[in-house]
């Protein structure tokens, strides 16, 4: 056995420092309009099929905007996001993201 030397990589990221603030907290979603990033994976559509009807059936949601990211290995583009922000009340986003 020779006595050479191993590198041990860690891979682990550094967080990103946060440049913006929090949302304000949403009070209620009663006539709202909720938006929710799917990854067009089919068990996560179900899951998305069951958090839409329980926003609408519990929280009396009016409309859920279901957004898909084309790429699961990436970040959802900013122009789905930014339409998002625009259109919706709240969102679910991570999950399928």
């Amino acid at each position: 056995m020779s006595g050479g030397i191993i590198d041990i990589l860690d891979p682990t990221g550094q967080p990103k420092e946060q440049t913006t603030g929090l949302a304000p907290r949403v009070q209620g979603l009663g006539g709202g309009t909720l938006g929710l990033i799917t990854n067009s994976w089919r068990s996560f559509d179900i899951v998305a099929g069951h958090f839409e009807e329980m926003a609408k059936d519990r929280y009396e949601v009016r409309e859920v905007m279901r957004t898909i990211n084309p790429d699961v290995s990436s970040p959802t583009p900013k122009d789905t996001l930014n339409m998002l922000v625009d259109k919706a009340d709240a969102a679910i986003v991570g999950m399928g993201h």
